[in-house]
């Protein structure tokens, strides 16, 4: 459409998804489970942190790679994920689950090989923005299972 503003686009969409949010809980339609307090503020500082920069890197690589491409550096964070979680984390992952990812990965990577426009710097931002979208679904998990927080949190 050309819109030639990345980052402005990622803050428009946490300004939008702010105010929804806001006129949703004051209508009382979206229940906020609060942060525990015992969540430190550095941990919910470093998550916002990881996520805008993510979610910038992700505008960045779609205004420089074709949609296809930009599908196919997505596809790598669950398995950049995966192997995180268990070299840092020690977290165990089934052979069922790595079949199933490697499945899904495979299809997905067919039904978007023939739509692979990128130039090297958008390369370059599109791998950059694979390891802190998975540092945030991580980040975010652990926030999640520690504080018991709901997905809506």
């Amino acid at each position: 459409v050309g819109f030639n503003f990345p980052v402005a686009l990622s803050l428009i969409h946490y300004i939008a998804a702010w105010v929804l949010m806001a006129v949703l809980r004051a209508l009382y339609l979206m229940p906020i489970a609060p942060p525990s307090k015992s969540t430190p503020f550095s941990s919910l500082f470093a998550l916002g942190a990881v996520m805008s920069f993510s979610t910038g890197l992700a505008n960045i690589s779609l205004k420089h790679n074709s949609v296809g491409f930009y599908q196919m550096a997505k596809i790598a964070v669950t398995p950049t994920i995966v192997a995180a979680e268990f070299i840092l984390l020690r977290k165990g992952v089934s052979f069922r689950k790595v079949i199933t990812l490697v499945i899904v990965s495979f299809g997905v990577a067919v039904a978007t090989v023939t739509d692979l426009e990128f130039n090297f710097f958008g390369a370059c931002v599109a791998i950059a923005w694979i390891i802190p979208s998975a540092i945030n679904k991580i980040l975010w998990s652990n926030l999640q299972q520690s504080g018991n927080w709901t997905a809506l949190a």
